[in-house]
């Protein structure tokens, strides 16, 4: 049976990759009308392969390079409605690449990169499709945030034993979110939270003594 695309997504489409077309709010606010369509009519590989287009003088990321950060959000709000259609590959590369030109071995621990950061949280969406591999080696990187990404995306993935291990990270924040994400998961021991009681921290310690009560941490 012959398939027809929406005239609505032939339409958005068009004007996306329209060159003059490059507003954020404007793009933003044409990948939300998306919102419009019921889930299975979404244009999930094609939007997906929009937010992975490469500059065309070099391969950092459009919507990056671009500041188009709105627009990178609503259509990570699309895509993550039926992530099981965005293809993995392409956001595999799309993050080592971002991850190679992020100057990570020069970089201080309170720095930060958007794509990088954007790129791990689509990862998550992908949910156990993502191959860890590609996630874990950024476990060690010495920016807090970028960390601290990876622990939302194991946790949205389920990978609890990477999460285990930053249990005894340097930094507070990513020993608080590791301690949240492996309550949510239900892969906390009474031996970890114990140990965790006594964090130097003590927003890490308050977070655990709450658990061992039983009250929301």
């Amino acid at each position: 049976m012959k398939t027809t695309t929406h005239p609505l997504i032939t339409a958005i489409l068009a004007q996306l990759h329209d060159p003059d077309q490059n507003d954020d709010d404007d793009m933003a606010l044409l990948v939300g009308l998306f919102a419009e369509l019921e889930t299975r009519d979404l244009p999930i590989a094609a939007l997906a392969e929009f937010m992975v287009t490469p500059c065309a003088d070099s391969e950092a990321l459009w919507l990056f390079a671009n500041d188009h950060l709105a627009t990178w959000e609503a259509c990570v709000a699309v895509v993550s409605r039926d992530p099981q259609r965005v293809p993995v590959e392409p956001v595999v590369r799309a993050l080592q690449q971002a991850y190679a030109q992020s100057g990570a071995e020069a970089c201080e621990d309170t720095d930060d990169n958007d794509a990088v950061g954007g790129l791990i949280e689509l990862a998550g969406h992908l949910g156990a499709r993502f191959p860890l591999e590609h996630l874990l080696p950024l476990l060690h990187d010495e920016r807090i945030l970028i960390r601290r990404r990876v622990i939302e995306a194991l946790g949205m993935m389920g990978a609890a034993s990477p999460l285990v291990a930053m249990l005894g990270d340097v930094s507070a924040q990513i020993r608080l979110g590791a301690l949240q994400h492996l309550r949510v998961l239900r892969q906390l021991t009474t031996d970890q939270v114990q140990r965790m009681s006594v964090d130097p921290h003590p927003r890490v310690r308050q977070a655990a003594l709450a658990m061992l009560a039983g009250q929301p941490a």
